[in-house]
């Protein structure tokens, strides 16, 4: 999906997504250009906040009318657009969704809106127009809108299983290239501009390290030494900037000058950071909670989802938490924790006896499972001798597997090759032991190595099931196979319940 913003233009020519009259852009969103009127290139039309009103132009006169009420607001018109690729369709229900989750992230729910769906080309595109004005407030700003309306055509792009386009559509004109670049890869603001737009005071007020600190972490954000002698970083949480690069005035050594003492004599005095306040939460543990209870759930959070971490996985997840640098120091002192020397890159990893313990009985299963072959096929019955009648044949040939529907008064009326991959594919998952390993491939040929091994078991007499980790593989497995599949948590919930 891609997006683009209309309205007025910038100095440096770019659009702004800001315009003057809504009554002029409705009439050109559904009527077309005056020397080239084209009424039918409106799919169809909806609104935001505006009821009982449903001709564009009449909806458009509406929001002028509210928008008059404001008469500082030079431009109350908001315009901007999302667009899909040639081959792709959403319903207009999905479109709506799509509006409303961009509407959101933009700030902007509660606005009037008027959506106008186009048919005129070969991509389906929509076009918002929004007041800027609301009832209870000043006008919206856009300030940042790019950055938002990347971030929520991600996910819709995900939620509604699209192509990833968004990553090409936004515009370096209107950003610098640092900010463009982080953009491109996270959808965020970058941490040196949110740290500059958001702690600059914190930094011109300060008359000491603590004096510093303490709005920093207010703010969401900490200051950490770096690996360069007197160099200082900043981090949210997950992501960490220079110093020099939010100011070259803030840098290490001469933050060191401006306060009468290095960061690195700061930090010994004073060991134990002020506790960060999560984004619109703040964390507070239970008052009979020990540091050690704490230790063992910090644990547990990050080897629930890696089965090695490092020290500083539990630095990231002990943020927002009160005496987090104690709390790091407990949990790596804990039993539980197994040092497993260093990696590549020269940092401490460690797992848990827990996580070992499973590991282990993971593989016993494996291989129990890997030593029997309860449901090893004959290579006779995987490759059926050709019977009179019509019948539908699964032949592994030489050059790969053949699928033949032969009728002894017709030729035959289907034929696709395997390539050698999908026969061996094929041959590992029936012939072989109970478990059986397929690694590599493209979707297509995997679903066609799917369904020659699930038609090789119902010939064989046996009900053949599928699974998978997610909704959409299971759907993906069940299209391709034409066995009733499911989540493997589906499957374990069922399981548990009997």
């Amino acid at each position: 999906m891609t997006f683009w913003k209309g309205g007025c233009r910038s100095a440096s020519g770019a659009r702004t997504g800001l315009g003057k009259d809504f009554v002029r852009l409705a009439t050109y969103l559904t009527r077309g250009r005056r020397d080239a009127a084209n009424p039918d290139r409106v799919a169809w039309i909806s609104s935001r906040e505006i009821d009982g009103v449903s001709d564009p132009v009449r909806i458009a006169q509406v929001m002028r009318a509210h928008a008059g009420h404001h008469f500082r607001t030079e431009k109350p018109v908001y315009h901007f657009g999302l667009s899909l690729r040639g081959s792709e369709h959403l319903s207009c229900e999905q479109w709506n969704q799509a509006i409303d989750q961009v509407l959101r992230r933009l700030g902007l729910v509660g606005h009037q809106a008027l959506v106008v769906a186009h048919r005129d080309t070969a991509n389906e595109h929509v076009h918002v127009v929004v007041n800027r004005i609301r009832d209870d407030g000043p006008a919206w700003r856009e300030g940042n809108d790019l950055f938002k309306m990347y971030q929520a055509v991600k996910r819709v792009e995900i939620d509604q299983d699209l192509s990833r386009d968004c990553d090409r559509d936004l515009p370096a004109l209107e950003l610098t290239s640092g900010a463009y670049r982080e953009a491109l890869h996270t959808g965020r603001q970058p941490l040196a501009d949110r740290v500059r737009d958001q702690a600059a005071g914190a930094f011109a007020e300060a008359t000491g390290w603590s004096d510093l600190e303490a709005p920093l972490a207010v703010r969401g954000f900490r200051l950490e030494a770096a690996a360069r002698a007197g160099g200082l970083l900043i981090t949210d949480g997950s992501r960490f900037a220079s110093l020099s690069r939010v100011e070259r005035s803030l840098s290490g050594p001469k933050l060191a000058r401006r306060f009468g003492e290095t960061f690195h004599d700061y930090r010994e005095a004073h060991p134990e950071p002020p506790a960060v306040l999560a984004p619109g939460q703040v964390y507070a543990p239970r008052p009979d909670d020990s540091l050690e209870q704490r230790a063992a759930l910090l644990l547990d959070r990050v080897t629930a989802t890696r089965a090695t971490f490092a020290e500083s996985d539990l630095r990231r997840a002990a943020f927002y938490q009160p005496e987090s640098v104690a709390l790091v120091r407990e949990a790596l002192r804990c039993d539980r924790v197994l040092d497993l020397g260093t990696d590549a890159g020269g940092a401490g990893r460690y797992t848990t006896r827990d996580y070992l313990d499973a590991e282990a009985r993971l593989l016993a299963a494996a291989e129990k499972l890997a030593s029997r072959d309860r449901f090893r096929l004959d290579p006779a019955v995987v490759v059926p001798p050709p019977a009179a009648g019509r019948q539908e044949e699964h032949r592994l040939a030489a050059g790969g597997v053949e699928t033949a529907a032969r009728d002894p008064a017709g030729p035959e009326t289907a034929s696709s090759e395997f390539s050698a991959g999908q026969r061996a594919a094929v041959l590992q998952a029936t012939t072989a032991a109970d478990l059986a390993q397929v690694v590599g491939g493209d979707r297509a040929g995997r679903a066609e190595a799917a369904r020659a091994i699930a038609a090789a078991y119902r010939e064989h007499g046996d009900e053949v099931r599928g699974a998978a980790l997610t909704a959409k593989g299971a759907a993906a497995l069940a299209a391709a196979t034409g066995a009733r599949s499911r989540t493997l948590a589906t499957l374990e919930h069922a399981w548990a319940e009997g």
